[in-house]
């Protein structure tokens, strides 16, 4: 499928309906499945989606990535995907409709994330799958287990269900311990020692004076001029979508190009929608955190770093 005829998150069906048909038979140039990376990006935009989520992925073949492919600058491969859907709480359903579909991977990626596999071979049956994940997802129960901090090494939480005569059951291990988390067995009080101390550090602490953290959300901008390290901050205001940064006077944040950097490779636009904001480079990839993005949603804490000039992304408070 082309990048294209993808979907933003939403619940016009007669979109989704629309791209749906649009799908074509691609020419033999664009016949690669970029499977893992796909994955990957369509977690990234569900990420502020509220609520569960749920991702089902139907595949007749295996990952067969296109070289070179600038639509994925940066690979990040099948335990990347999953480790995403596992932080971001997203199960993944997927589906094998032939014979040539990578089985270990699908099965994998199901269930490591809590979602299920499935092998299918006629068409006219996804259907009812697609129902009976529905179904699935629906009757889900949200468990809660209250942690105690008795002494142990570890202990042991099973779930026991019976309903119209049907019965499951889940177990789970976890550590607990009295002090710093370590699952002891037995209290060393010589630690109790350490207790004052920790109470004249805290109090110290709070003694400090911390820039408070303002409730609109903003970019710290690190600029290097010679030997010397500037900085100014940015608030990004609600009302306004877009916010560019380039080496043009026009963007709302200039850049210093380096001495030895290329002429410019297109404008980076961090955008605002429904609280969250996205950077997206229309260009060359830009670095956030060390890793090279076409597009990333921003979280607290998060570096931009753009010819010789840092920028620290600050969510803010939340209303």
């Amino acid at each position: 499928m082309k990048i294209g005829q993808n979907v933003e998150p939403t619940s016009d069906k007669v979109e989704t309906e629309r791209a749906l048909v649009g799908i074509k038979r691609p020419a033999e140039e664009e016949a690669y499945t970029e499977l893992f990376e796909t994955i990957y990006r369509s977690i990234d935009d569900l990420r502020t989606t509220r609520g569960r989520k749920v991702m089902i992925v139907l595949s007749d073949g295996v990952d067969f990535p296109l070289k070179e492919n600038p639509h994925f600058p940066v690979r990040y491969g099948i335990d990347s995907a999953i480790e995403h859907a596992q932080r971001e709480g997203i199960s993944i359903f997927t589906i094998g409709l032939s014979s040539r579909a990578d089985r270990s991977s699908l099965s994998r990626i199901a269930k490591e994330t809590g979602g299920a596999y499935f092998s299918v071979y006629d068409p006219e049956r996804l259907e009812s799958l697609y129902s009976l994940i529905r179904t699935q997802v629906l009757n889900e129960y949200l468990v809660t287990y209250p942690a105690t901090m008795d002494p142990a090494s570890q202990k042991r939480v099973r779930v026991e269900y019976t309903r119209d005569r049907r019965s499951g059951e889940a177990n789970r291990v976890y550590f607990s311990g009295t002090i710093f988390g370590f699952p002891w067995v037995k209290v060393n009080w010589e630690l109790l020692l350490f207790a004052p101390g920790a109470l004249i550090l805290l109090w110290i602490i709070s003694l400090l004076k911390f820039e408070k953290k303002g409730v609109a959300a903003s970019l710290n901008v690190f600029t290097v001029a010679g030997r010397k390290r500037g900085r100014q901050m940015l608030a990004l205001k609600r009302s306004q979508r877009e916010f560019t940064i380039g080496v043009s006077s026009d963007a709302d944040i200039t850049v210093a190009r380096s001495k030895h950097a290329q002429a410019a490779g297109g404008e980076v636009v961090i955008q605002q929608k429904d609280g969250a904001f996205t950077i997206v480079s229309r260009g060359e990839p830009v670095t956030v955190n060390k890793r090279e993005v076409k597009k990333k949603v921003l979280r607290s804490g998060d570096l931009i770093k753009i010819e010789d000039t840092e920028i620290v992304f600050d969510a803010g408070e939340k209303q």
